[in-house]
């Protein structure tokens, strides 16, 4: 464990939790279907997280996903602590968790299991607590009486389920909706979601993300700041649309002294990116690629400025800066897109500043202010580390646990 983990596991044990769970474990996963790890999915960095923040808490805690696209055996003991290392590397994760790797031979897709085959016969008979973003496994938990927790994240596939299944949400195995952002929870509200059932959570952030990474960051540095470049700005995150990624093609060709260095996505936003790159003639522009969460990590502490940018529209209203959480936890200065889940870090006395989403080209302009206010400290910035360690999926966790009580797990199965 580093010294990172200890320390977050020492805080998070240190204060009990009214939440006891009687008998059974607290299972996690995110929607059937879903392989149990797999890069640039945000969901599964959310179930990793979630599993390992229960775990340090001391709950023995379960975390369901599929395995047939993991490249090794999984029978065996020694497939599974494979697959638990590897998600330590991909999620920086502390695997203090077990895991349940689903796959229904029936099944005839993309799609390793079901919500109502095999997670059925090998997870929920020894539920004490489901804790799902998929409505269908919610629904298969609400059958047997076993308790469930649903997080709504205004994903497809689950926008709808609250006003078709507000009499479920009202049952009492139902522990708790928790929605990520509050106009999630304003629109969960006026879907039918009982006030006393309903929880806002933001995302959270691997305490990992503090330990610092003096001697790796500064190589980072010195293998991207060439002659011609003064400072590096990294961003760290998805690559769709909405994200943001063209504000920062429009920076990058009007700040040719900053190296700017794109690290995530899948392999075919990647390569859309990067045909744009080229033919905008945009030479102080790098995509890396999607990188384990230390590496992720390394590359924040070593830039002068790292760049949370999103783009304008109704989607920006529900996000939940997850990316802005880790880059506070790198202590490095910052400029964020002004939406509305950062409202309250923009009233803190920070290092960073936010540019406004619906004006793209003034990205440029926020970097340059934070480069001149804010040089580059290989220590971080104290004020910024300190905001983030509120945002760790322990406290996340911590809050959501209060908030439900005690689980008397009953003899349902």
């Amino acid at each position: 464990m580093s010294a990172a983990h200890a320390t977050a596991a020492t805080a998070a044990t240190s204060v009990p939790l009214p939440f006891v769970l009687s008998a059974g474990r607290y299972v996690v996963t995110a929607r059937a279907g879903d392989p149990i790890l797999m890069p640039a999915r945000a969901r599964l960095i959310w179930a990793a997280n979630t599993a390992s923040a229960t775990a340090t808490l001391g709950i023995p805690t379960l975390l369901a996903g599929g395995g047939a696209a993991v490249p090794y055996p999984l029978e065996s003991p020694a497939g599974k602590a494979a697959a638990l290392r590897d998600l330590e590397r991909l999620y920086g994760v502390t695997a203090g968790f077990d895991i349940a790797l689903l796959q229904d031979p029936k099944v005839r897709s993309d799609r390793d299991w079901i919500a109502g085959g095999q997670f059925i016969r090998q997870v929920l008979p020894e539920a004490g607590l489901v804790h799902t973003r998929d409505p269908a496994i919610a629904l298969e938990c609400a059958r047997r009486n076993i308790d469930w927790i649903y997080e709504e994240h205004d994903e497809d596939y689950q926008v709808g389920f609250a006003s078709q299944a507000a009499s479920v949400l009202r049952q009492p195995s139902c522990r708790a909706v928790v929605a990520i952002t509050e106009a999630v929870a304003r629109r969960l509200r006026a879907e039918g979601v009982p006030q006393d059932r309903l929880l806002t959570l933001e995302s959270g952030v691997s305490s990992a993300a503090q330990q610092r990474r003096g001697e790796a960051a500064e190589r980072w540095r010195a293998s991207f700041l060439r002659p011609g470049y003064r400072h590096l700005a990294a961003y760290t995150g998805g690559l769709h649309d909405e994200r943001g990624i063209e504000h920062i093609l429009r920076a990058a060709a009007l700040l040719p002294h900053v190296m700017f260095v794109l690290a995530g996505g899948t392999i075919a936003d990647q390569a859309r990116w990067s045909r744009a790159i080229e033919v905008r003639g945009v030479g102080n522009l790098r995509l890396i690629g999607y990188l384990d969460h230390d590496a992720v990590c390394t590359l924040q502490q070593a830039a002068d400025i790292v760049l949370a940018t999103r783009a304008a529209g109704p989607r920006s209203a529900i996000t939940s800066p997850l990316k802005l959480y880790e880059y506070l936890l790198s202590g490095t200065p910052f400029v964020t897109a002004e939406i509305s889940g950062t409202a309250h870090l923009r009233r803190a006395a920070l290092a960073g500043i936010t540019y406004d989403p619906v004006a793209p080209d003034g990205l440029a302009a926020a970097i340059t202010t934070v480069l001149g206010q804010f040089p580059r400290q290989s220590c971080g910035y104290a004020q910024n580390i300190g905001a983030g360690l509120a945002f760790t999926w322990e406290e996340r966790q911590r809050r959501l646990l209060s908030f439900i009580g005690p689980i008397l797990v009953r003899e349902t199965f």
